[in-house]
Protein backbone atom coordinates (compact mmCIF):
# COMPACT_ATOMS: atom_id res chain seq x y z
CA UNK A 1 0.00 0.00 0.00
CA UNK A 2 2.99 2.38 0.59
CA UNK A 3 4.58 1.83 -2.18
CA UNK A 4 1.26 2.44 -4.57
CA UNK A 5 0.58 5.61 -2.20
CA UNK A 6 4.51 6.72 -3.23
CA UNK A 7 4.30 5.75 -6.81
CA UNK A 8 0.71 7.57 -7.27
CA UNK A 9 2.12 10.57 -5.58
CA UNK A 10 5.12 10.33 -8.05
CA UNK A 11 2.93 9.88 -11.00
CA UNK A 12 0.77 12.96 -10.06
CA UNK A 13 4.11 15.35 -9.53
CA UNK A 14 4.85 14.00 -12.95
CA UNK A 15 1.40 14.58 -14.33
CA UNK A 16 2.22 18.39 -12.89
CA UNK A 17 5.73 18.61 -14.47
CA UNK A 18 4.93 18.10 -17.68
CA UNK A 19 1.54 20.14 -17.33
CA UNK A 20 3.62 22.96 -16.21
CA UNK A 21 6.50 22.61 -19.41
CA UNK A 22 3.55 22.61 -21.67
CA UNK A 23 1.85 25.02 -20.86
CA UNK A 24 5.43 27.69 -19.93
CA UNK A 25 5.80 27.05 -23.90
CA UNK A 26 2.03 27.28 -25.08
CA UNK A 27 1.45 30.45 -23.19
CA UNK A 28 5.28 31.92 -24.01
CA UNK A 29 4.41 33.72 -27.37
CA UNK A 30 5.96 36.80 -28.37
CA UNK A 31 5.87 37.22 -32.25
CA UNK A 32 4.30 34.68 -34.34
CA UNK A 33 6.40 35.09 -37.27
CA UNK A 34 9.36 36.13 -35.14
CA UNK A 35 8.91 32.74 -33.54
CA UNK A 36 9.18 30.52 -36.93
CA UNK A 37 12.04 32.64 -38.59
CA UNK A 38 13.77 32.29 -34.64
CA UNK A 39 12.85 27.74 -34.82
CA UNK A 40 13.55 27.29 -38.20
CA UNK A 41 17.12 28.42 -38.10
CA UNK A 42 17.58 24.93 -35.21
CA UNK A 43 15.42 22.78 -38.09
CA UNK A 44 18.48 23.35 -40.84
CA UNK A 45 20.73 20.26 -41.14
CA UNK A 46 23.91 21.10 -39.19
CA UNK A 47 26.93 22.70 -41.40
CA UNK A 48 24.50 23.29 -44.06
CA UNK A 49 24.49 26.68 -44.65
CA UNK A 50 27.08 28.55 -46.77
CA UNK A 51 25.82 32.06 -45.60
CA UNK A 52 24.10 33.06 -42.22
CA UNK A 53 22.42 36.73 -42.13
CA UNK A 54 22.18 38.25 -38.87
CA UNK A 55 19.93 41.44 -37.87
CA UNK A 56 17.00 42.91 -37.73
CA UNK A 57 13.54 42.71 -40.21
CA UNK A 58 15.21 44.30 -43.41
CA UNK A 59 16.80 40.85 -43.80
CA UNK A 60 13.51 38.84 -43.81
CA UNK A 61 11.53 41.45 -46.14
CA UNK A 62 14.08 42.38 -47.90
CA UNK A 63 16.21 39.14 -49.35
CA UNK A 64 14.89 35.48 -50.31
CA UNK A 65 16.97 32.64 -49.32
CA UNK A 66 15.22 30.25 -51.40
CA UNK A 67 15.43 32.73 -54.63
CA UNK A 68 19.18 33.70 -53.85
CA UNK A 69 19.51 29.27 -53.97
CA UNK A 70 17.84 28.94 -57.53
CA UNK A 71 19.18 31.35 -58.91
CA UNK A 72 22.52 31.57 -57.89
CA UNK A 73 23.29 28.19 -55.92
CA UNK A 74 24.60 29.07 -52.54
CA UNK A 75 23.08 28.00 -49.18
CA UNK A 76 21.73 30.58 -46.93
CA UNK A 77 19.54 31.54 -43.77
CA UNK A 78 18.49 35.11 -41.81
CA UNK A 79 18.34 34.18 -38.22
CA UNK A 80 16.53 37.13 -37.70
CA UNK A 81 13.66 38.89 -36.00
CA UNK A 82 11.89 42.39 -35.95
CA UNK A 83 14.03 45.33 -34.01
CA UNK A 84 16.96 43.19 -32.93
CA UNK A 85 19.72 45.38 -31.54
CA UNK A 86 23.17 45.04 -31.77
CA UNK A 87 23.79 44.20 -28.13
CA UNK A 88 21.80 40.57 -29.26
CA UNK A 89 24.40 40.19 -32.29
CA UNK A 90 26.82 38.25 -30.58
CA UNK A 91 24.40 35.90 -28.92
CA UNK A 92 22.98 35.15 -32.48
CA UNK A 93 25.97 34.66 -33.74
CA UNK A 94 27.62 32.16 -31.18
CA UNK A 95 23.74 30.24 -31.58
CA UNK A 96 24.80 30.22 -35.27
CA UNK A 97 28.98 28.73 -34.99
CA UNK A 98 27.05 25.89 -32.86
CA UNK A 99 25.53 24.41 -35.68
CA UNK A 100 26.91 25.89 -38.39
CA UNK A 101 30.17 26.35 -40.51
CA UNK A 102 29.30 29.47 -43.26
CA UNK A 103 31.68 30.99 -45.22
CA UNK A 104 29.91 34.43 -44.94
CA UNK A 105 28.14 35.63 -41.93
CA UNK A 106 26.38 39.07 -42.80
CA UNK A 107 25.05 41.58 -40.56
CA UNK A 108 22.37 44.21 -41.51
CA UNK A 109 23.74 47.46 -39.10
CA UNK A 110 19.71 48.54 -38.27
CA UNK A 111 20.87 47.46 -34.79
CA UNK A 112 23.45 49.25 -34.72
CA UNK A 113 22.20 53.09 -34.97
CA UNK A 114 19.43 52.41 -32.84
CA UNK A 115 19.21 54.57 -29.46
CA UNK A 116 20.03 53.22 -26.34
CA UNK A 117 16.21 52.92 -25.01
CA UNK A 118 15.49 51.41 -27.98
CA UNK A 119 18.28 48.48 -27.69
CA UNK A 120 17.38 48.02 -24.05
CA UNK A 121 13.93 47.34 -24.34
CA UNK A 122 13.10 44.13 -22.82
CA UNK A 123 10.36 42.91 -25.60
CA UNK A 124 13.00 43.12 -27.82
CA UNK A 125 15.14 40.85 -25.73
CA UNK A 126 12.25 38.27 -25.10
CA UNK A 127 11.82 37.71 -28.92
CA UNK A 128 14.96 35.98 -28.59
CA UNK A 129 15.52 34.72 -25.38
CA UNK A 130 12.42 33.36 -25.08
CA UNK A 131 12.92 31.06 -28.07
CA UNK A 132 16.23 29.65 -28.39
CA UNK A 133 17.27 26.44 -26.65
CA UNK A 134 18.51 26.54 -23.16
CA UNK A 135 22.52 26.76 -23.02
CA UNK A 136 25.65 28.28 -21.26
CA UNK A 137 25.19 31.09 -24.11
CA UNK A 138 21.44 31.44 -23.08
CA UNK A 139 22.24 31.77 -19.58
CA UNK A 140 25.37 34.62 -20.28
CA UNK A 141 23.08 36.14 -22.50
CA UNK A 142 20.16 36.79 -19.41
CA UNK A 143 23.18 37.90 -17.30
CA UNK A 144 24.78 40.16 -19.33
CA UNK A 145 21.62 41.83 -20.89
CA UNK A 146 18.69 41.58 -18.40
CA UNK A 147 18.58 43.92 -15.39
CA UNK A 148 18.80 41.52 -12.19
CA UNK A 149 15.27 41.98 -11.19
CA UNK A 150 14.10 41.34 -14.15
CA UNK A 151 16.14 37.75 -14.91
CA UNK A 152 13.85 35.73 -12.61
CA UNK A 153 11.03 35.81 -15.41
CA UNK A 154 13.28 34.48 -18.28
CA UNK A 155 14.27 31.30 -16.39
CA UNK A 156 10.57 31.20 -15.24
CA UNK A 157 8.37 32.10 -18.38
CA UNK A 158 5.24 31.45 -16.69
CA UNK A 159 5.75 34.22 -14.68
CA UNK A 160 5.71 36.68 -17.54
CA UNK A 161 3.51 34.82 -19.83
CA UNK A 162 0.67 33.39 -17.66
CA UNK A 163 -1.93 36.00 -18.63
CA UNK A 164 -1.80 34.96 -22.25
CA UNK A 165 -4.33 32.44 -21.49
CA UNK A 166 -6.41 35.27 -22.91
CA UNK A 167 -5.38 34.99 -26.25
CA UNK A 168 -5.95 31.17 -26.89
CA UNK A 169 -5.99 31.24 -30.21
CA UNK A 170 -2.77 33.35 -30.88
CA UNK A 171 -1.19 30.73 -28.59
CA UNK A 172 -2.69 28.00 -30.37
CA UNK A 173 -1.99 29.47 -33.80
CA UNK A 174 1.81 29.73 -32.92
CA UNK A 175 1.92 25.89 -31.33
CA UNK A 176 0.81 24.62 -34.58
CA UNK A 177 3.05 26.65 -37.07
CA UNK A 178 5.76 25.84 -35.27
CA UNK A 179 4.51 22.00 -35.06
CA UNK A 180 3.90 21.78 -38.94
CA UNK A 181 7.31 22.89 -39.77
CA UNK A 182 9.15 20.43 -37.03
CA UNK A 183 6.79 18.05 -39.23
CA UNK A 184 8.45 19.14 -42.72
CA UNK A 185 11.78 18.75 -40.96
CA UNK A 186 12.77 22.57 -42.08
CA UNK A 187 11.54 26.00 -43.21
CA UNK A 188 10.50 26.40 -46.38
CA UNK A 189 10.61 29.96 -46.77
CA UNK A 190 13.68 30.33 -44.59
CA UNK A 191 12.41 33.44 -42.84
CA UNK A 192 11.54 35.74 -45.46
CA UNK A 193 8.10 37.36 -44.16
CA UNK A 194 6.39 40.99 -45.66
CA UNK A 195 3.04 42.27 -45.80
CA UNK A 196 0.71 42.90 -48.80
CA UNK A 197 1.40 46.31 -49.90
CA UNK A 198 2.84 49.32 -51.69
CA UNK A 199 3.54 52.92 -50.02
CA UNK A 200 1.14 55.80 -50.39
CA UNK A 201 4.13 58.12 -51.64
CA UNK A 202 7.31 57.96 -53.39
CA UNK A 203 10.75 59.61 -52.97
CA UNK A 204 12.61 60.05 -49.26
CA UNK A 205 12.54 61.11 -45.60
CA UNK A 206 15.34 62.49 -43.93
CA UNK A 207 16.56 60.48 -40.57
CA UNK A 208 18.95 60.99 -38.02
CA UNK A 209 21.86 57.74 -37.55
CA UNK A 210 22.56 57.19 -33.95
CA UNK A 211 26.20 55.48 -32.93
CA UNK A 212 25.81 55.59 -29.68
CA UNK A 213 28.52 54.91 -26.92
CA UNK A 214 27.24 51.70 -25.31
CA UNK A 215 26.26 50.44 -29.33
CA UNK A 216 30.10 50.96 -29.87
CA UNK A 217 30.94 48.81 -27.39
CA UNK A 218 28.35 45.82 -28.23
CA UNK A 219 29.80 46.35 -32.17
CA UNK A 220 33.27 46.11 -30.80
CA UNK A 221 32.49 43.33 -28.20
CA UNK A 222 30.45 41.36 -31.42
CA UNK A 223 33.69 42.26 -33.63
CA UNK A 224 36.41 40.81 -31.33
CA UNK A 225 34.35 37.56 -30.99
CA UNK A 226 33.96 37.08 -34.53
CA UNK A 227 37.82 37.29 -34.37
CA UNK A 228 38.22 34.82 -31.54
CA UNK A 229 36.57 32.26 -33.41
CA UNK A 230 38.09 32.84 -36.45
CA UNK A 231 35.31 34.37 -38.19
CA UNK A 232 37.63 35.03 -41.54
CA UNK A 233 34.65 36.84 -43.55
CA UNK A 234 31.58 39.39 -42.56
CA UNK A 235 30.50 41.41 -44.11
CA UNK A 236 28.41 44.44 -42.47
CA UNK A 237 25.40 45.76 -44.83
CA UNK A 238 22.51 48.54 -45.14
CA UNK A 239 19.92 46.89 -46.99
CA UNK A 240 17.59 49.38 -49.07
CA UNK A 241 15.56 52.23 -47.45
CA UNK A 242 13.55 55.06 -48.21
CA UNK A 243 15.01 57.13 -45.94
CA UNK A 244 18.66 59.55 -46.10
CA UNK A 245 20.74 60.00 -43.51
CA UNK A 246 21.13 63.89 -42.01
CA UNK A 247 24.10 63.11 -40.28
CA UNK A 248 25.74 60.14 -42.66
CA UNK A 249 29.46 61.04 -41.01
CA UNK A 250 28.08 58.42 -38.14
CA UNK A 251 27.85 55.94 -40.83
CA UNK A 252 31.44 56.28 -41.80
CA UNK A 253 31.91 56.31 -38.22
CA UNK A 254 30.34 52.60 -37.81
CA UNK A 255 32.32 51.72 -41.34
CA UNK A 256 35.74 52.69 -39.54
CA UNK A 257 35.23 50.65 -36.55
CA UNK A 258 34.13 47.05 -38.71
CA UNK A 259 37.41 47.96 -40.97
CA UNK A 260 39.78 48.40 -37.60
CA UNK A 261 38.87 45.08 -37.19
CA UNK A 262 39.29 43.58 -40.81
CA UNK A 263 35.88 42.75 -41.83
CA UNK A 264 34.19 44.48 -44.30
CA UNK A 265 30.96 47.29 -45.46
CA UNK A 266 28.80 48.14 -47.89
CA UNK A 267 26.34 50.99 -48.27
CA UNK A 268 23.19 49.89 -50.42
CA UNK A 269 20.38 52.43 -48.62
CA UNK A 270 19.51 54.80 -51.90
CA UNK A 271 21.20 52.22 -54.56
CA UNK A 272 17.96 52.61 -56.20
CA UNK A 273 19.23 52.78 -59.92
CA UNK A 274 21.81 50.20 -59.42
CA UNK A 275 19.43 47.65 -57.95
CA UNK A 276 16.36 49.16 -59.80
CA UNK A 277 14.09 49.95 -56.89
CA UNK A 278 10.96 52.27 -56.86
CA UNK A 279 10.65 54.34 -54.09
CA UNK A 280 7.04 53.43 -54.12
CA UNK A 281 5.50 50.20 -55.61
CA UNK A 282 8.70 48.68 -54.36
CA UNK A 283 8.79 49.19 -50.59
CA UNK A 284 5.79 48.56 -48.02
CA UNK A 285 6.94 51.26 -45.72
CA UNK A 286 10.18 53.32 -45.32
CA UNK A 287 12.00 50.77 -43.94
CA UNK A 288 10.85 47.55 -45.83
CA UNK A 289 10.77 46.68 -49.61
CA UNK A 290 7.68 44.73 -50.33
CA UNK A 291 7.48 41.12 -52.61
CA UNK A 292 8.69 43.30 -55.83
CA UNK A 293 11.49 45.25 -54.19
CA UNK A 294 12.59 41.61 -52.01
CA UNK A 295 13.15 39.99 -55.61
CA UNK A 296 14.90 42.80 -57.29
CA UNK A 297 17.54 42.72 -54.05
CA UNK A 298 17.57 38.94 -53.46
CA UNK A 299 19.25 39.13 -57.13
CA UNK A 300 21.13 42.06 -56.81
CA UNK A 301 22.87 41.15 -53.81
CA UNK A 302 22.88 37.62 -54.07
CA UNK A 303 25.63 38.42 -57.29
CA UNK A 304 27.38 41.17 -55.33
CA UNK A 305 27.79 38.02 -52.90
CA UNK A 306 29.25 35.31 -55.32
CA UNK A 307 31.02 38.09 -56.94
CA UNK A 308 33.07 38.82 -53.90
CA UNK A 309 33.32 36.08 -51.89
CA UNK A 310 34.00 32.41 -52.94
CA UNK A 311 30.46 31.11 -51.05
CA UNK A 312 29.15 28.23 -53.05
CA UNK A 313 29.91 24.68 -52.01
CA UNK A 314 28.61 21.25 -53.77
CA UNK A 315 25.48 19.72 -51.27
CA UNK A 316 24.30 16.45 -50.94
CA UNK A 317 21.51 15.16 -53.19
CA UNK A 318 19.33 15.08 -50.38
CA UNK A 319 19.67 18.85 -49.47
CA UNK A 320 19.54 19.68 -52.74
CA UNK A 321 15.90 18.30 -53.26
CA UNK A 322 14.96 20.08 -50.15
CA UNK A 323 15.75 23.35 -50.79
CA UNK A 324 14.08 22.81 -54.59
CA UNK A 325 10.98 22.36 -52.56
CA UNK A 326 11.45 25.38 -50.62
CA UNK A 327 11.63 27.19 -54.16
CA UNK A 328 8.58 25.86 -54.87
CA UNK A 329 6.42 26.54 -51.92
CA UNK A 330 8.47 29.83 -52.05
CA UNK A 331 7.33 30.88 -55.25
CA UNK A 332 3.52 29.78 -54.68
CA UNK A 333 3.85 32.37 -51.24
CA UNK A 334 5.63 35.26 -53.83
CA UNK A 335 2.75 34.50 -56.53
CA UNK A 336 -0.05 34.96 -53.94
CA UNK A 337 1.73 37.67 -52.21
CA UNK A 338 1.50 39.70 -56.05
CA UNK A 339 -2.05 38.69 -56.32
CA UNK A 340 -2.82 39.97 -53.29
CA UNK A 341 -1.29 43.52 -53.62
CA UNK A 342 -2.92 44.11 -57.36
CA UNK A 343 -6.32 43.21 -55.12
CA UNK A 344 -5.48 45.85 -52.29
CA UNK A 345 -5.43 43.26 -49.76
CA UNK A 346 -3.12 44.05 -47.21
CA UNK A 347 -1.82 41.25 -45.05
CA UNK A 348 1.14 39.59 -43.19
CA UNK A 349 2.96 36.71 -44.51
CA UNK A 350 5.29 34.33 -43.37
CA UNK A 351 6.07 30.89 -42.94
CA UNK A 352 2.56 29.74 -42.47
CA UNK A 353 1.90 30.65 -45.64
CA UNK A 354 3.82 27.86 -47.44
CA UNK A 355 1.44 25.18 -45.88
CA UNK A 356 -1.67 26.45 -48.06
Amino acid sequence: MKKSKVLRILCFFLIVIVLYGFLSEFLAVTSEGDTMHINGFYLEPENSLDVVLVGPSELYTGFSSPLAWKDYGFTSYALTFSGVSVSLYKSMVTEALKRQDPKLIVFEINGIIQDDEYMDKDSKKRIWLDNIPWSQNKIDTIKSRVPKELQYSYYIKMSKYHSNWQYPFKCLSTLIGKQRMKNVGYSYTKSFSTKTMERDESGLHKYSVNFTPQAEVYLRELLQYCKDEGVENALFVRFPHTMEAENPEKLDEIKAVIQEYGYDYADFENSFEEIDLDTRKDFYNENHMNVYGMEKFTKYFSDYLVSNYDIKTEHPDELKAQWNECVEKTDKVISDCKEKIKNGIKKHIFETAAYK
